[in-house]
């Protein structure tokens, strides 16, 4: 808007007529301003809840696999009959519900 303003008052004799023109160049600048310190606002309390939001997914993506991980390994012992496959699948489930209420939590 800057460059607007001085090129209508260089381009005119009478820098009265364009007077006006330069005023709406220079209020719609800081409109402009305003309004861009405003949105970049907007942006950095969106950018701090999807950080927010992404770590609580990862957190509850963990838990889920963890999960899992003890069904299957307790799922294991009715093939092997092998105590220690419910002992790892119980720690994994243990593991998986605490990472799942941390990341509710959170």
């Amino acid at each position: 808007m800057d460059v607007g303003g001085s090129l209508a008052s260089a381009l005119t004799t009478d820098p009265s007529r364009v007077k006006e023109l330069v005023d709406k160049l220079n209020a719609d600048k800081n409109r402009y301003d305003h309004d861009a310190e405003d949105i970049q606002k907007d942006a950095r309390r969106l950018e701090d809840e999807t950080r927010h939001q992404e770590s609580q997914a990862l957190r509850l993506d963990l838990g889920e696999g963890f999960l899992e991980l003890g069904l299957v390994m307790s799922s294991l012992y009715f093939l092997s009959k092998r105590k220690f496959f419910p002992v790892i699948g119980g720690v994994a489930a243990v593991i998986g519900a605490a990472l799942g209420v941390f990341g509710f939590l959170s």
